[in-house]
């Protein structure tokens, strides 16, 4: 998903990508990291805890993607991973392992409202 987001002279991509990274790695105990390329920024971030959360459905990672326009705005793409990890445990959990149901589902829940979290902080840093 893509959003336009207008620049005051204050605010510029650099605060906003540092905004998201410190919310993900402080708030939601993700590792995160920034990768800063020319006129962009990309926020990388994903659970801790590795194995036995992907096993369990419970993993999260994302991927941000803020692009600074001519006309002073930033463009924030977010691209959501692990849905496909999500539904093969969840196929897998119905089947033979059926309380990992649960896991996935949540797991699932978390990923999904992760966005929107994420556009608050957005919002937040540009008109604080």
């Amino acid at each position: 998903m893509k959003e336009k987001y207008t620049l005051t002279s204050d605010k510029n991509i650099t605060g906003m990508a540092r905004t998201i990274e410190s919310f993900l790695r402080f708030n939601k105990k993700m590792d995160s990291q920034i990768i800063d390329i020319d006129n962009c920024h990309i926020v990388q971030a994903r659970t801790k805890g590795g194995t036995f959360k992907k096993f369990i459905g419970m993993d999260k990672a994302i991927t941000i993607k803020i692009e600074k326009t001519l006309s002073n705005e930033a463009v924030v793409e977010i691209a959501n991973g692990k849905w496909v990890d999500k539904g093969l445990i969840f196929l897998l959990s119905m089947v033979v392992l059926w309380p990992l149901t649960i896991t996935s589902v949540v797991g699932a829940y978390m990923q999904g409202t992760l966005p929107g979290e994420i556009k608050n902080e957005i919002s937040r840093y540009l008109t604080a």
